[in-house]
């Protein structure tokens, strides 16, 4: 992941934690995550047949719950 996969994360966050001031973080986390399920929908449906589809929305299953936990371990692990 290069420096502008992480300029981008950091932009969504940065969005989430203005929408948490406005809201709560549980009404953040869950729009972002309604948003970006939205917005691979788009993604798998313009780019892959009926076919495909089930697949792929597998990987990004897959892919979400890899994030998830990585980013779990790596906030208990950094906890100051």
């Amino acid at each position: 992941m290069d420096d502008k996969f992480w300029e981008v994360v950091n932009k969504y966050i940065n969005k989430a934690d203005e929408i948490k001031e406005e809201t709560s973080m549980p009404q953040a986390s869950s729009s972002l995550l309604y948003a970006a399920a939205r917005y691979n929908a788009l993604n798998i449906i313009s780019k892959y047949g009926e076919k495909e589809r089930e697949e792929h929305t597998k990987q990004h299953i897959e892919i979400y719950e890899e994030f998830l936990r990585n980013s779990i371990q790596h906030l208990y692990d950094n906890r100051t």
